[in-house]
């Protein structure tokens, strides 16, 4: 099977070894698939659908604006538990994965405002 080449992938919850994981994996294309996890249960929810060319551009926008693929790889990266977000993003040859560990930034808040506002008609919000 041929690996999908995301655009996008979030990840955000739980940092411990209970609690909930939500996953946001976007391939190029717009093709999205959203999870919603119990650590070491399995899947809660699970949807797919297809975001709009308006819509990845609105993420794209929303990448370079907060200067994405040069923020440092980790944020509190020390933390043991509580609530973590891992944010892996490719588009051409610029590639960055970041993870904030109990640590909100502007960058954390820009992300998820413009994240949840094309997740909201699909009744999806990520939490961190």
């Amino acid at each position: 099977m041929a690996q999908k080449n995301y655009f996008l992938q979030v990840y955000a919850g739980s940092n411990a070894p209970w609690g909930t994981t939500q996953s946001l994996l976007v391939e190029e294309s717009g093709k999205t698939t959203y999870y919603l996890t119990e650590v070491g249960k399995g899947d809660l929810d699970t949807s797919s659908f297809t975001l709009t060319k308006a819509e990845l551009n609105r993420l794209s926008e929303t990448l370079k604006k907060m200067n994405y693929y040069k923020l440092s790889r980790n944020y509190n990266e020390e933390s043991v538990d509580g609530l973590r977000l891992t944010v892996i993003a490719e588009k051409g040859s610029s590639k960055n994965a970041v993870t904030w560990e109990n640590f909100r930034t502007k960058e954390t808040k820009l992300l998820l405002d413009n994240v949840n506002a094309i997740l909201k008609k699909r009744n999806i919000e990520i939490t961190y």
